[in-house]
């Protein structure tokens, strides 16, 4: 069983307060900055997620921050990246993604049946819809650079470094593993990826446990982010591909 500090209450209201902060920051900036009109456009799409996404994240990694130096912690203890063997680390995080990924495919697949069945339309998430109108590299590079790295260190470092820990610490192992997850599956704003989410978060609490750092969920977050990048870049020529093998 990994050893890991124990985090103050009053601490974790201060880091969740002021991530929601930077949240309505970035959204208040957003529609300050781009009118109605732009907003409905695929630049002004774009130009808002950038907008969002760059304080979102860049103000929760701040909030991390301020948060371990009231611990006195610095990174390596507070996520145990002292304990970081790269090469095992990596290559568990990338295998044990390979296997979620398609996992979590399938079962989006279901609810989309699923919702379908009870005349509901599913809808990717907006950040895919944004990506699938995005045709510029340099937009679909910003893009990557969310889905790849920003997004799975923020998310990590708050779902499994921070707030599992916190409620596992308090006594509730259970509650921890799925308040934890259905959290993470909630912020993610979409019907057809809650249950894909969830059941993603709840391996990525297992690699947690199991290797005692923050690196391995971190890596196979980004490791699924980028099947899924790929995927959405250039599902018409895959399609395609399918097509011409048919």
């Amino acid at each position: 069983m990994m050893t890991r500090p124990t985090w103050n209450l009053d601490a974790l209201i201060q880091l969740f307060m002021g991530v929601l902060v930077f949240l309505s920051v970035g959204v208040i900036i957003n529609h300050a900055l781009l009118t109605t009109e732009e907003l409905a456009t695929a630049e002004g799409r774009f130009l808002g997620f950038m907008i969002q996404t760059a304080v979102l994240h860049l103000g929760s990694f701040l909030c991390i921050a301020h948060f371990l130096r009231l611990h006195q912690l610095d990174w390596e203890k507070g996520f145990g990246l002292a304990r970081v063997c790269l090469r095992k680390t990596i290559g568990l995080a990338v295998g044990v993604a390979l296997l979620a990924t398609p996992i979590a495919m399938a079962l989006q697949q279901l609810v989309a049946r699923a919702m379908v069945s009870v005349n509901v339309e599913p809808r990717a998430q907006e950040v895919v819809q944004t990506l699938e109108r995005t045709v510029q590299w340099e937009q679909q590079i910003y893009f990557a650079l969310v889905a790849l790295v920003m997004a799975p260190v923020i998310e990590e470092l708050v779902f499994r470094g921070i707030l599992y820990p916190a409620i596992r610490q308090r006594g509730f192992p259970r509650a921890a593993l799925w308040v934890s997850a259905l959290l993470f599956a909630f912020t993610h704003a979409n019907v057809m990826t809650f249950i894909p989410l969830t059941f993603l978060a709840l391996v990525l609490t297992w690699l947690y446990e199991r290797t005692g750092n923050i690196l391995a969920p971190i890596v196979a977050h980004g490791t699924f982010n980028g099947i899924n990048f790929f995927l959405v870049i250039y599902q018409h020529e895959i399609i395609e591909k399918l097509r011409a093998w048919q």
